[in-house]
């Protein structure tokens, strides 16, 4: 490939035979169709539903999922067209500048989704250990807050790259994106920063949420089956006991599966890219399952939600039987409009 970054980088797959280039080409242009139509999805149910609506953290999950879907619909479209090229002619015709700019996107996406994914638990942790204050910050102006938040910070995180990108040093800003600048060491600080930083801070929020579930199963007395009923516990304690079920929570266990998903996917393509310059990985086959690794956590999200929350799997099925009946109505109309149709009408009248 004519560019050097990591994530557009083919050279490191120029050995890979033809066959394992069509099936990468294939695989990530499958992902980019099943995730662009299944985050579509799940916007568009989470949003419609009005008993979703009600909670704070669907506007998470939203946010969330839109993020996955530019990456499905723009990024990994990209990575297919680039394996494709890559199949076709032995390399690929990507401009420096193009590939800068769609490599600080996708850092500022992923940063994203790994924070929406931090806000979500603190907002569960809040939930679970401060009820009270639970109920004052879940308004729709706290959300705006929390949701510009994501993205502020976000921007934050690549500021130094984004604005070296905007000064026209698109080979500055390669050169520190595969950490081979003058600031190497710094870059990869960042990078694992970037990282450890909602990662570690999403670990102590569940941590929080399991011993705080620990302290109110001893306190109370019962198994937690029996949270429903009332305790003789203090009123902050009842309160949760009543009204807060953290591992019975839909949001809490679905996000937590989507948080361990995602760790276990983008681990490995974190810690290959923060020791590139120090341990480059010279097996082509390794370097392309690692990325293939990746780029699966933006695609089966909308499945975790089906499987995990019967809210969310209702919330689906009403979208996808509204789809059915549109298509339906449309097969009808087409039919009504068809000279077939005329015919048959006219024959029945002259009958």
């Amino acid at each position: 490939m004519a560019t050097n970054s990591s994530d557009f980088d083919c050279s490191s797959v120029e050995s890979l035979p033809k066959p394992w280039l069509l099936t990468a080409a294939f695989l990530v242009f499958g992902m980019a169709i099943f995730g662009t139509m299944a985050n579509t999805l799940a916007i568009v149910a989470l949003a419609r539903s009005k008993r979703l609506r009600t909670s704070p953290s669907t506007a998470f999950v939203i946010n969330l999922s839109f993020s996955q879907l530019l990456m499905c619909s723009v990024f990994l479209t990209m990575m297919g067209v680039n394996a494709v090229e890559m199949l076709n002619n032995g390399r690929v015709h990507v401009g420096m500048s193009g590939t800068v700019f769609l490599v600080i996107v996708s850092r500022i996406l992923n940063q994203g989704i790994l924070h929406s994914i931090a806000v979500i638990a603190f907002n569960r942790m809040v939930a679970v250990k401060f009820p009270l204050v639970y109920q004052q910050i879940k308004t729709a102006r706290a959300v705006v807050i929390m949701l510009a938040g994501v993205w502020v910070s976000s921007f934050l995180f690549w500021l130094p790259l984004i604005l070296k990108y905007n000064l026209g040093d698109a080979e500055y800003c390669m050169a520190e994106m595969r950490f081979e600048g003058e600031n190497r060491l710094g870059m990869t600080f960042n990078a694992v920063i970037c990282y450890l930083l909602p990662v570690l801070f999403t670990v102590v929020c569940y941590c929080v949420i399991l011993v705080r579930f620990s302290d109110c199963h001893h306190v109370g007395g019962k198994d937690h089956k029996d949270w429903g009923e009332p305790t003789p516990t203090t009123p902050t304690t009842l309160t949760f006991v009543q009204h807060h079920q953290p591992w019975k929570d839909e949001v809490t266990q679905t996000i937590l599966v989507v948080f361990v998903i995602l760790v276990v996917c983008s681990t490995p393509h974190s810690v290959m890219r923060a020791l590139e310059p120090y341990l480059p990985i010279e097996n082509s086959y390794i370097w392309a399952l690692i990325h293939l690794l990746c780029y699966i956590q933006y695609v089966v999200d909308p499945i975790v939600y089906v499987i995990m929350s019967p809210r969310y799997r209702q919330a689906f099925a009403d979208v996808i039987e509204l789809c059915c009946r549109m298509v339906r109505r449309s097969k009808d109309d087409q039919y009504r409009a068809s000279p077939e149709h005329s015919c048959q009408n006219q024959t029945e009248h002259t009958l």
